[in-house]
């Protein structure tokens, strides 16, 4: 760090430039780690998504058991609704990285992303199942959109809003 030196008669107004220097920093770095990584998060979800819809089962075990974790059902959703989401989620990602720089309609965008992410924690799995019209979900998918899905959605919401609303 520079030395203090006397402004004025008083340290102050240095020592609060060199804090408002580094706090700056850390905030550009905040931002941007907050960006990178929810962006790659949603981007790696969504191509999970896509890989569900071509067939796959992974993480589980067989098709009937991803239903009932990812769906609440033991039938998983149709492809094309699958696709849609997939595809949205990477566009998403690819938007909170950096595509369409920091144009007004990129910013909205991300803060749609943001957005839309508290909303689905807010919301819940239950409740969008329901507006999806795919039945009442089981306990397992419950539990793990109490323990899992739901927090980390708020999660990337936030890192999103974040890295949005941050001043450039």
């Amino acid at each position: 760090p520079a030395p203090l030196r006397e402004v004025g008669g008083s340290r102050c107004g240095h020592v609060l430039f060199a804090f408002w220097r580094r706090t700056t920093v850390v905030v550009v770095t905040l931002r941007t780690r907050s960006r990178l990584t929810a962006g790659a998060a949603v981007a790696a979800i969504g191509a999970l998504h896509l890989n569900w819809a071509r067939g796959s089962s992974w993480p589980a075990g067989s098709r009937e058991e991803l239903g009932e974790l990812v769906a609440g059902s033991s039938t998983m959703p149709p492809t094309v609704p699958a696709v849609i989401v997939g595809a949205g989620l990477v566009g998403a990602g690819a938007v909170v990285v950096g595509a369409g720089g920091t144009s007004r309609l990129a910013t909205i965008a991300r803060l749609g992303v943001g957005g839309g992410l508290l909303g689905r924690a807010a919301v819940g799995g239950v409740a969008a199942a329901r507006m999806l019209g795919l039945g009442e979900p089981g306990a397992r998918f419950r539990r793990l959109d109490r323990s899992l899905y739901r927090p980390l959605c708020a999660t990337l919401g936030v890192m999103v809003l974040f890295a949005a609303l941050s001043r450039r």
